[in-house]
């Protein structure tokens, strides 16, 4: 933005612009032509703590920020600095030694100094802040406090808001005073942005302007409400009656203060002389929550709040005309219906009356209707088919029902053992079951009223299997040996195995076991092993063999060259060999009697006969 041309006069920049001779620092002046002004410095609004609308305004020089002489601008130049603040136009100017922050910058041209500026060189420039009250129809001194900022028109937030504030704002609107802060209109502000905040005037102050406030998008008010000011124009009376009822039906809470800033509670009096004049205000729903919720079984308090001077009572019904005259119905003193405890036939649209009797001026009620909903939990059970315990390779068929919950569950969820599974479905089937499945099935669901599960332990028991050893039916072992026979591979539960031998009840061993084998174990046995899942019979025949016994006579024999022979005597039918003790000798084998015949002298020795 150009707007001076200087005359250097002096050495120092300390009041900006590029060095000058001269013993004064002087004031910046417009320019007269752009081509003119051939250096450009940066400037800035610096405004004052907590009065976001005043302060002073620095130029950018040779590194820092030094305070710009603006003590002979005018008007049309304050105004462009406010309005570049987003304020419009400015007012008074005073003297300010402190600021604390500042909003942008615009470079400015200079060239030539014309005025003296050593003793004014923070002069401070306020902008103003134009307000207006608005939301009431032909009323103009009473409504919701609006300022334009920005270029738009904007509410306070209603946070801090006192009787001190409402006395500039009806001050600075040019009202004979200020009556009340608040006066419960209905003002529909809802698409007005708050733009002020936490203003704190001291009620002195001409224009609020000059009061510590907040500015601007950084302003956050809690309830979105707009203040709102209640003036007294001259000439005109406000309040013609001893007793003034208003009916306030917005969700605002009424709160008024007179002058001298006391409040007590909601009658309001202010005295004029020997004059009084008081306020009554007509009953209205404070917390209007028209759907209220609860869970079956626990205690449920519908709520029914209001306000009203006189205070109004409460009457409660149902819409369809049920009574409310069970024990599990008590009204509490804020005019709420407790309902203990609350059950899933207490659901439906309730009624809450407000009476308000103000004397000879009215009687007054009004209805809210709350529908009331009851939640109800879930409850599952579930179900398997066939009975248990079931059988290895059986279909299993596992049932989620729902039994009762208000809203309906909506998904069912799965576990085994505590993990979840990859299924959602109600009915969740076991084909051609496996042991490994055995275990503890868990279904569970939800609503707004909570979880449910149901689980069932599924028990998987497996027929008794046919151990190996018993696949042949002849066994052999020899005599004297140890002789182990296994019935079960397999079963769960354990089965039950017996053996018999010959027929007869032998023992309960799932392994027959014999030390020391006789010919007298030899014979048929039978092996039975019984679990809940099945059973099974098996026979084997164990046969006892004995190893041959040989006779050699004589033992030790000398022959000479003659041929004598060796008789040998085997138990049973075998083949006999006879060895020398140095390897192998040709022999004649008969069965049952060997004859050795030795034919050199060379063979004399030892000689050894075994059997096969």
């Amino acid at each position: 933005m150009q707007m001076r041309t200087r005359r250097c006069v002096n050495p120092e920049p300390q009041f900006g612009g590029k060095p000058c001779a001269g013993p004064n620092a002087t004031a910046i002046r417009e320019c007269g032509e752009r081509s003119r002004c051939r250096q450009e410095f940066p400037v800035r609004f610096l405004t004052i703590e907590g009065f976001p609308s005043n302060g002073s305004m620095e130029i950018f020089n040779y590194g820092t920020w030094k305070y710009l002489c603006v003590a002979n601008w005018n008007d049309v130049e304050r105004n462009s600095i406010c309005q570049a603040q987003g304020y419009n136009g400015s007012s008074l100017e005073v003297h300010s030694n402190s600021g604390t922050n500042s909003s942008g910058n615009t470079t400015h041209s200079c060239e030539n100094l014309t005025k003296n500026c050593e003793e004014k060189i923070n002069t401070e420039i306020k902008c103003s802040v134009p307000v207006r009250l608005a939301g009431i129809n032909e009323i103009n001194y009473a409504g919701r406090v609006e300022v334009f900022y920005q270029g738009k028109w904007g509410k306070i937030c209603r946070n801090k808001w006192d009787i001190n504030d409402v006395k500039v704002v009806c001050r600075q609107l040019g009202f004979q005073s200020a009556l009340a802060e608040f006066i419960g209109m209905d003002t529909k502000d809802e698409t007005i942005s708050v733009v002020m905040s936490d203003v704190k005037c001291t009620g002195q102050e001409s224009v609020l302007a000059s009061c510590k406030r907040l500015d601007g998008k950084h302003v956050e008010c809690v309830d979105n409400i707009g203040a709102q000011d209640l003036c007294v124009p001259k000439n005109r009376t406000v309040l013609e009656k001893k007793h003034h009822v208003c009916d306030l039906e917005s969700t605002e809470t009424v709160k008024c203060s007179n002058e001298d800033s006391s409040q007590i509670g909601q009658n309001i009096a202010w005295y004029n002389g020997s004059t009084g004049v008081k306020i009554k205000s007509g009953a209205k729903f404070i917390r209007k929550t028209p759907e209220q919720t609860f869970i079956s079984g626990g205690t449920g308090i519908i709520h029914c709040s209001a306000l009203g001077n006189p205070a109004p009572q409460f009457k409660w019904s149902r819409q369809d005309g049920r009574s409310l005259q069970d024990r599990r119905f008590i009204q509490l003193a804020n005019g709420s219906l407790k309902v203990k405890p609350i059950l899933r036939e207490d659901d439906g649209t309730y009624i809450c009356t407000i009476r308000q009797s103000r004397g000879s001026d009215s009687t007054s009620e009004k209805p809210q209707s709350i529908i009331v909903m009851v939640i109800v939990p879930p409850e599952v059970s579930l179900n398997m088919g066939p009975c248990r315990p079931v059988t290895e390779g059986d279909n299993v068929s596992l049932t989620c029902i729902i039994i009762d919950g208000v809203p309906k569950p909506g998904q069912i969820r799965w576990l085994k053992d505590e993990i979840r599974l990859d299924e959602n479905n109600r009915n969740m089937i076991l084909s051609s079951i496996k042991k490994e499945q055995e275990g503890t099935y868990t279904c569970e669901t939800s609503n707004a009223g909570g979880s449910a599960n149901d689980n069932i332990k599924v028990i998987v028991d497996v027929p008794p299997k046919l151990h190996p050893d018993l696949k042949d039916e002849l066994v052999s072992v020899y005599l004297h040996s140890l002789l182990k026979i296994t019935c079960t591979e397999s079963g769960d539960p354990e089965p039950n195995v017996a053996w018999t031998k010959n027929g007869t009840y032998f023992v309960n061993n799932n392994t027959l076991t014999i030390d020391n084998v006789t010919l007298k174990d030899a014979g048929q046995y039978g092996c039975a092993a019984e679990n809940r899942a099945g059973e099974f019979n098996a026979t084997v025949w164990i046969d006892v063999t004995a190893f041959p016994v040989v006779d050699v006579y004589p033992r030790n024999q000398t022959a000479g060259y003659a041929s004598p022979s060796v008789d040998i005597t085997v138990t049973d039918k075998t083949t006999v060999q006879w060895y020398f003790l140095v390897g192998p000798l040709f022999a004649v084998t008969v069965l049952a009697f060997v004859v050795l015949y030795l034919w050199k002298r060379r063979i004399a020795g030892t000689y050894t006969s075994f059997n096969n």
